[in-house]
């Protein structure tokens, strides 16, 4: 009994997924179209979010709307996609394997912060990987300065001579070792004196995929003064030394913030001071954005959440309804951060955080 049981699940639970990608894929002219690339990103909810496998029709159709569940989903179907006879375990993960390092890149006075992750973007999931077009973000721990950078960007991430010749080396230089990932762009972003960004990073989705991966949101940190939440539009080559390719170590300094939405490729960031006091700095909470409605959830130290509207602009926005909507703050027109005082009137997230 419990063996049919298990079969008629899996026979339920295959056309669900498949309704589920194929909604997204009727939505998104990047993933629905044969030919056009897939990019995908993952980040610190990619170990942090769980998504059902069943459940209410409603909760299924509202998981479809957050692209990690899509990108999740097809991980999870590929190995039964391409000729296994049983799907295996959501939640299972791989033995530990013993890690063997390819490069190395010092990034200054300090690393990523412990418990943080860095942000890693893929240009196209059905093509070889990409030299160029690949990369990861780091956030930095450390004050910025003129020769410290807060966040940095690699590319060439696929070097290395570990075990075989990487598929992005290339031929040595006096400003390129050719077998290490090379600084895409590196950035000092200032809007407090000190800022350190000791938070992960999350990257910029839009359905069409044309912009996905354009910017990044980041909270900017220190001590003495409030948070601030960033959206950094990067360009590549920012802040890269021309004379050693390897060297974050002269950043592009952003000490100046547009009043509107930066514009993909413009090496400029937008500004939100996550409240007004001297206190209220941010060592804990990544930004958590909702891609469907374009809202960043972030909370600082004094146990304050924000959520944040027009978070990267990049299509379609649907404005939910906000009961606990006090002590606004403005940082650009149609842009807010709301203090929650409690949970009343805000629809529950369609997937848990752990």
């Amino acid at each position: 009994m419990r063996r049919n049981f298990q079969s008629l699940f899996i026979i339920i639970l295959i056309p669900a997924a498949f309704l589920a990608l194929l909604s997204y894929a009727g939505n998104s002219r990047a993933f629905g179209n044969p030919g056009q690339r897939f990019p995908i990103f993952h980040d610190w909810t990619t170990r942090h979010l769980a998504y059902p496998e069943y459940g209410y029709q409603k909760q299924l159709e509202a998981v479809q709307a957050d692209p990690r569940s899509f990108f999740r989903y097809g991980e999870h179907l590929a190995p039964f996609l391409h000729g296994r006879t049983h799907l295996p375990p959501v939640h299972t993960r791989n033995p530990r394997v013993e890690l063997k390092r390819d490069w190395a890149i010092y990034l200054g006075t300090a690393g990523t912060a412990a418990a943080m992750y860095p942000a890693k973007f893929t240009f196209d999931v059905t093509a070889a990987p990409s030299c160029a077009n690949d990369f990861i973000v780091f956030p930095v721990a450390a004050a910025g300065s003129s020769s410290q950078p807060n966040i940095v960007a690699f590319n060439n991430l696929y070097s290395g001579t570990t075990g075989g010749t990487g598929i992005c080396n290339r031929t040595a230089t006096s400003s390129d070792t050719g077998v290490a990932a090379t600084v895409l762009w590196s950035y000092n972003v200032q809007a407090v004196s000190g800022g350190a960004v000791p938070t992960s990073p999350v990257i910029s989705f839009d359905t069409t995929g044309a912009q996905t991966g354009t910017k990044i949101a980041f909270v900017e940190s220190a001590t003495g003064s409030p948070a601030h939440f960033h959206v950094l539009a990067f360009k590549a080559g920012d802040g890269q030394n021309s004379t050693n390719l390897q060297s974050v170590l002269a950043p592009k300094t952003i000490t100046t913030f547009v009043s509107t939405a930066p514009v993909a490729g413009s090496g400029t960031a937008s500004d939100l001071a996550l409240g007004s006091s001297t206190s209220g700095t941010d060592t804990l909470s990544s930004p958590f954005v909702d891609y469907a409605t374009d809202k960043a959830y972030v909370g600082n130290d004094v146990g304050v959440l924000y959520r944040i509207k027009d978070v990267f602009c990049l299509g379609p926005i649907r404005i939910a309804r906000v009961q606990a909507n006090r002590h606004r703050v403005s940082i650009l027109p149609g842009v807010r951060a709301v203090r929650l005082r409690s949970a009343a009137g805000v629809s529950p997230l369609p997937f848990s955080i752990t």
